[in-house]
This record gives C-alpha cells, structure tokens and sequence, in this order.
C-alpha cells in the first residue's frame, strides 16, 4: 500500500489506484485464511487505511461511483465480518416467535 501512496504523493494517480486496487484484493484474500472472525474482523480494521488511499484515488481521479461503490465494499465487509462471529443471546422468557426467527 505504501507503493500506492507514494504514486500518488507523485502525482501519477493511474498507477496509484491500481496499485491500490491490487493491495486491497491481497488483503481480501488473505482475511479468508483466518478462521475466526475476531481475527478477520481485527485483520480488516488493521488495513482500513488501504480503503482510504484507495477510494481518495478514486475521487481524486473524478471516479465518484467507483469511490462510493468502494466506500460501501469496505463497509460491508467490516459489517459482514463482524456479524460472522456474533450470536444471538437468547432470554429464556423472550417469546417463541421470536426465537425462532433468530434461531432460523
């Protein structure tokens, strides 16, 4: 990601978007290799900061769908990742409706 940061502090923001882009299809790869979704979860928020050059590229490059279709890629991800590792609690006295709707 620092490759893409410094093509971009130079000016030259084709290259920095695709070396952006490739930088955040590693990350994306490599969080499946983690089992647990605390881990995926932490992994994602240690490189959040990819995301940023990345859609700043894209809106510096007046590519303002693509940045907003990566801003919410980013968002779903860290969403998805985390509901990935929660569990309901259930309250013995919560009615069976909703339970069940929980449960299924």
């Amino acid at each position: 990601m620092e490759l893409a940061s410094l093509a971009r502090q130079r000016g030259d923001l084709e290259e920095a978007e695709s070396l952006a882009a490739a930088a955040i299809a590693t990350v994306e790869a490599t969080r499946t290799g983690f089992a647990s979704p605390d881990l995926r979860v932490t992994y994602l928020e240690a490189h959040s900061r990819q995301y940023d050059i990345w859609i700043d590229t894209l809106l510096a490059l007046g590519k303002i769908e693509e940045a907003l279709a990566a801003s919410e890629r980013a968002r779903a991800r860290a969403l998805l990742d985390g509901l990935a590792g929660w569990t309901p609690k259930i309250d013995a006295a919560a009615p069976s409706q909703l339970v069940a709707r929980l449960v299924n």
